[in-house]
């Protein structure tokens, strides 16, 4: 796949918890010669967090430890200048600041956790991220919404 220089390849995924689905955005992102992945439910395995595969950088919380990572941002481009802003950052929700060769762009990953938990304190997070980084950035994630539209469960 060729890509001129101003492109920023992006992708997402669910990976469900899994080490195979893992591994294999792994793999499939490095031969594909994917810039950056937004996940979310990456493999934690024991520690909470998403190990360091050769050839990527990982941005994830790295805050208590208790608190399992639920989304992160997978770098697979070592060209591209990218910083994690902690201040935004959560377990579900990663933000990377990223240099491309035009501009900076904001790049979020994040996980909404099923109902009966509450959508809005998700929503005023993306909402504070919004009013932080300005109009430069990428939002992608799982936000657990149901619908009958996607053929998703009917909750009401």
């Amino acid at each position: 796949m060729d890509r001129d220089m101003e492109s920023l390849l992006v992708v997402q995924a669910n990976l469900q918890r899994k080490d195979a689905a893992t591994t294999e955005l792994i793999m499939e992102g490095q031969r594909r010669k994917v810039s950056v992945a937004l996940v979310q439910e990456p493999y934690v395995g024991k520690e909470g967090k998403m190990k360091i595969y050769g050839g990527t950088r990982i941005f994830q919380f790295v805050g208590k430890a208790e608190k399992v990572v639920k989304a992160a941002i997978v770098l697979f481009d070592p060209n591209t200048d990218a910083t994690l802003c902690p201040d935004l950052t959560t377990p579900n929700i990663v933000v990377v600041k990223a240099k491309t060769y035009e501009q900076d762009v904001h790049l979020v990953s994040f996980y909404f956790e099923p109902t009966p938990t509450p959508i809005e304190p998700y929503l005023n997070d993306l909402r504070k991220i919004w009013n932080s980084v300005g109009p430069n950035v990428i939002f992608a994630g799982d936000a657990n919404a149901k619908s009958d539209l996607w053929g998703g469960q009917d909750y009401g």
